[in-house]
């Protein structure tokens, strides 16, 4: 097996789960840089074990500015914060989730 498989559990016992950090985060973001569409979503209830209540469903039309915060914004400025406490033996495989810098 090549990386790394991400523990379901913090060592605290709560689960991991990226998602809810970068999805709260990605709102923010639109808000910032994207305000013509950053109101462009629906609610829909989400459940897992340790929460239930309402998330937010953007239209498949804002994947690539999703996809540009992962990759630009989400992993190189806050996934070492998030797994610092969550996964720590993730951290090391985070620069094989960047893009390549370009060549000069």
């Amino acid at each position: 097996m090549v990386g790394h498989t991400m523990a379901d559990r913090a060592p605290n016992g709560k689960q991991n789960r990226p998602d809810v950090s970068v999805g709260r985060r990605f709102a923010a973001w639109l808000d910032e840089f994207h305000p013509t569409v950053c109101a462009d979503y629906q609610y829909y209830p989400h459940k897992t074990d340790e929460w239930e209540g309402d998330a937010r469903m953007y239209p498949r039309s804002m994947l690539p500015l999703f996809l540009e915060y992962v990759d630009d914004v989400w992993i190189p400025e806050h996934a070492p914060e998030y797994f610092n406490t969550r996964d720590p033996a993730a951290l090391p495989y985070l620069p094989q989730l960047l893009p390549k810098p370009d060549a000069a």
